[in-house]
């Protein structure tokens, strides 16, 4: 997870010299798991919530992670996403 993080955070786009993560790439990443969510209301299969704040926070969980790792470098992951599917599955239960 480091490495993978390392290479996405310092990966630099050749054409402009920006970074190839932005606030837009971010946008995008939220708004695919917020359509998911939305779906998942629709179709009545999750509670009624904002489906913009339940991305993000499902978002942040993920790509959070690599830093939590260093943070906690023995960190149980099967635990880690037991424990989040647990609150996930709370937080959107109908």
């Amino acid at each position: 997870m480091k490495a993978l993080m390392s290479i996405f955070l310092n990966f630099r786009d050749p054409d402009d010299g920006g970074a190839s993560y932005d606030s837009g790439d971010d946008r995008d990443a939220i708004g695919q798991v917020e359509a998911i969510l939305r779906k998942g209301q629709a179709d009545g299969e999750f509670r009624e919530f904002d489906t913009f704040v339940m991305a993000a926070t499902i978002q942040r969980s993920l790509d959070g992670l690599p830093f939590l790792l260093q943070t906690k470098p023995d960190l149980d992951l099967d635990r880690y996403a037991r424990e989040l599917v647990t609150l996930f599955e709370r937080a959107t239960r109908v």
